[in-house]
């Protein structure tokens, strides 16, 4: 067929998965936006740690030690 009309289209079978993988997809789609989310809470406090540093060693409030004294 070099085209599909929307009757030729509806009338293709459609197979889907039984209701044990749907449960399954439905679970690991769910895992997955849960990491996601995990993620992305934790990029924000980085980013916001981040922040916080950088303006407390512009401000002078925070130091960084070079040489003998920074290798603790």
């Amino acid at each position: 067929l070099a085209s599909l009309n929307s009757t030729q289209l509806r009338q293709l079978p459609l197979p889907l998965p039984g209701q044990a993988e749907q449960q399954v997809i439905t679970n690991l789609l769910t895992s997955a936006a849960a990491a996601r989310s995990s993620t992305a809470e934790a990029l924000d406090e980085l980013r916001e740690l981040k922040k916080a540093v950088a303006d407390a060693l512009l401000s002078g409030r925070m130091r960084v030690a070079f040489g003998e004294a920074s290798r603790g």
